[in-house]
C-alpha cells in the first residue's frame, strides 16, 4: 500500500509490499536513480516480492516526495541518507538489504558506511561510484545545457531515453518520462554534483558489507568498466555484467536481475567458510595460498614468475615497517612517508588528486601535485626490495599517471583491528559478541593511531574510540544484567572517556558500585 510518511519538512512517499513468502524476514530496499522515480521498480517487483518484503519510495524532489521549494537547493546526499534511515526506524526494519540504482544508490551507501545495523548486502546497479573528475564535470555541464531554460527535467529524459533502455519500448520510455517531468532542474543538480560523486567512493571504501556491483552490457553511460574500476576500492565486492541490458537494467532484464540479487543474498547468508573462518579472512588466505601454489606450479615448469612481497605496517603500539621480513628503519620522517604510506594501506588504491586533497588541503592543486610527487619518489625508494643479484630494484610503491597503489600482499594492525570490530557487531549471539568485545578491548591503546595528525588519520581514531566506547557500554548492560557488577564498572571507567555523554556514564558507575557493595555485604 502507497502511502505519505512526514519527516521534517517532507512527506515521503513510499510503499511497503508484503513478501509472498509467509516466513520471509528481509526486506529489499530499493532506491530509484536520479531523476527516476518508484515506478523504475515495477517490472521487477512481482520476481523479487516471491522471496522478500520490499520498501520502495520516492527521492526528496522525486515523484510524490515534493519537499519545501525553498530548500529545493540545499538538497544533499545527507538529507537523502536521513530520509532512509528514518523510514527504516519508523517501519521498524531491522534485517535489510540495499539495492541502489544510479546516483540513487549514493544515500544507500552512504548509511551502509555510517550505520551498517541491521544491513546485510547492498547491491548497486549501474551506480557511477568511480567516474573520472574531468569527464564527469563535462558530462554534468552538457546536462545543463540540455536543461536550461526548462523549470523540469524533462528535456534530458528526451536525450537519454533511447539509450537507458535496451530496446526501448514505449511502456519504459512513458515511465522515464514522467518521473523526469517530476523533477526540478535544481533539485537534480543539487544532487548531481562533483563532490556527490567523490563522496561516494569516500563511503565506499568504508562499507563492510558484502556489496554486488551490477551493470548493463549495453550501457554506454555508466558500462561495466565503471564497476569494474570500483573493484580496486572495496574487497567485499563482487561485480557481474548483465547480457541484453541498458542502464535501466531492472526494467531490460528483471528476471535474471532478481535471480542474481537472491543468488547473491543466499550466498552471503551461508558465507561462513570451513573452519569457522569469517569469508573475508577466508578469501585473504584463499588468494594468498593460491599465489603461493601457482608460483609453484609454474616453477616446477621453469616459468619464472615476479616474487610476491609482504608488506606489514603497523602504527598502534608505535610505527614499524617490514618488507619480506625486513624491517624498513630510516626515512620515515621525511616528505609524509608514513602517513601516505598508512593511507595507502587503507584505501588499497588512491588518485593523486585524492592524495592532494587529504594531506596538502590549503595549497594550490600545482605546488600540491609538485609535492606529492617528491613525496612519493621518497616513498618508493623506501619501498624498495633489496636484492644485491638483481641489476634492476624493484619497489611495492606503484605510481601511475593518475593513481597511486601497493603491489604487495599489505598487512596492518590498525586496519585489521577495524576490520575485527566490524566481525564482532556483525555476530548475532551474544555470548559470541561479549567474547569479541572483550578480546578487542584488551587490544585498547592510549591513541590507536599515534603521530598521525592529519584530519583523514583523526577521523580514523575517532571512528575507533567511539567503537570502544559502544563496546563498553554494551559490556556494562550484559554484565549488569548479570549481577556481575564488577565487570561493568571495570568496562564502564574503560569506556568513560570516548562516551558522547561522559556525566550520564559517571552517574551510571557510581551507581553500579552502590549495587557491588549492597551485593557484597549480603
Amino acid at each position: 500500500m502507497k502511502r505519505y510518511l512526514r519527516f521534517d519538512d517532507t512527506s515521503i512517499h513510499m510503499e511497503y509490499v508484503p513478501s509472498l513468502d509467509p516466513e520471509a524476514v528481509d526486506t529489499l530496499v530499493l532506491i530509484h536513480a536520479l531523476g527516476l522515480n518508484m515506478n523504475s521498480w515495477n517490472s521487477i517487483i512481482p520476481y523479487l516480492q516471491k522471496n522478500y518484503h520490499i520498501l520502495r519510495y520516492d527521492l526528496r524532489g522525486h515523484g510524490e516526495t515534493q519537499s519545501d521549494p525553498e530548500k529545493a537547493t540545499k538538497e544533499t546526499l545527507e538529507l537523502l541518507r536521513d530520509d532512509l534511515a528514518f523510514l527504516l526506524e519508523e517501519l521498524d526494519i531491522h534485517s535489510y538489504h540495499i539495492i541502489g540504482h544510479g546516483l540513487g544508490g549514493f544515500p544507500g551507501v552512504q548509511l551502509a558506511s555510517e550505520h551498517p545495523e541491521g544491513l546485510k548486502t547492498l547491491t548497486l546497479m549501474s551506480v557511477p561510484l568511480h567516474y573520472p573528475k574531468t569527464l564527469g564535470g563535462k558530462v554534468i555541464e552538457q546536462r545543463k545545457h540540455i536543461a536550461y531554460g526548462s523549470e523540469t527535467m524533462v528535456r534530458l529524459g528526451k536525450q537519454v531515453m533511447d539509450n537507458a533502455f535496451f530496446p526501448p519500448t514505449r511502456e519504459k520510455v512513458t515511465v522515464l518520462l514522467d518521473a523526469f517531468q517530476q523533477v526540478k532542474a535544481s533539485v537534480y543538480f543539487d544532487i548531481f554534483r562533483l563532490r556527490n560523486l567523490k563522496k561516494g567512493l569516500h563511503h565506499l571504501r568504508e562499507v563492510s558489507a558484502p556489496i554486488l556491483l551490477l551493470s548493463g552490457e549495453m550501457d554506454k553511460m555508466f558500462p561495466p568498466v565503471l564497476s569494474d574500476a570500483s573493484l580496486h576500492f572495496n574487497k567485499h565486492a563482487r561485480h557481474f555484467t548483465v547480457p541484453q541490458a541498458s542502464f535501466m537494467l531492472q526494467m531490460d532484464q528483471p528476471e535474471m536481475v532478481s535471480e542474481w540479487i537472491h543468488q547473491f543474498i543466499q550466498h552471503q547468508h551461508h558465507q561462513m567458510a570451513y573452519s569457522g573462518i569469517p569469508d573475508a579472512e577466508y578469501q585473504q588466505h584463499l588468494e594468498s595460498e593460491l599465489n603461493k601454489e601457482i608460483k609453484r606450479t609454474l616453477s616446477d615448469g621453469h616459468i619464472e614468475l615476479p616474487p610476491v612481497h609482504h608488506l606489514q605496517v603497523d602504527v598502534m603500539n608505535g610505527f614499524n615497517v617490514h618488507l619480506d621480513r625486513r624491517r624498513l628503519l630510516s626515512g620515515w620522517g621525511k616528505r609524509k612517508a608514513k602517513q601516505i604510506l598508512l593511507y595507502l594501506v587503507f584505501q588499497q588504491s588512491a588518485t593523486r588528486e585524492e592524495m592532494c586533497d587529504v594531506f596538502w588541503p590549503d595549497v594550490p592543486l600545482k605546488d600540491a601535485r609538485n609535492r606529492l610527487r617528491v613525496a612519493l619518489h621518497h616513498l618508493k625508494k623506501l619501498l624498495t626490495v633489496s636484492n644485491q643479484n638483481d641489476p634492476n630494484p624493484f619497489s611495492v610503491l606503484m605510481t601511475e599517471r593518475e593513481h597511486v597503489f601497493l603491489q604487495a600482499e599489505v598487512e596492518s594492525d590498525v586496519e585489521s583491528y577495524m576490520r575485527a570490530i566490524k566481525r564482532a557487531h556483525r555476530l548475532e549471539n551474544d555470548e559470541e559478541k561479549v567474547a569479541a568485545y572483550q578480546q578487542l578491548l584488551r587490544g585498547k591503546t592510549e591513541n590507536p593511531i599515534p603521530g598521525f595528525y592529519e584530519d583523514w588519520f583523526l577521523d580514523k581514531r575517532n571512528w575507533i574510540e567511539s567503537e570502544w566506547a559502544e563496546m563498553g557500554v554494551f559490556l556494562v548492560d550484559h554484565f549488569e544484567q548479570a549481577q556481575e557488577f564488577q565487570y561493568a564498572i571495570h568496562y564502564g571507567e574503560l569506556a568513560l572517556p570516548y562516551y558522547a555523554d561522559p556525566f550520564e556514564l559517571e552517574e551510571r558507575i557510581r551507581h553500579l558500585k552502590r549495587r557491588w557493595v549492597t551485593d557484597e555485604k549480603r
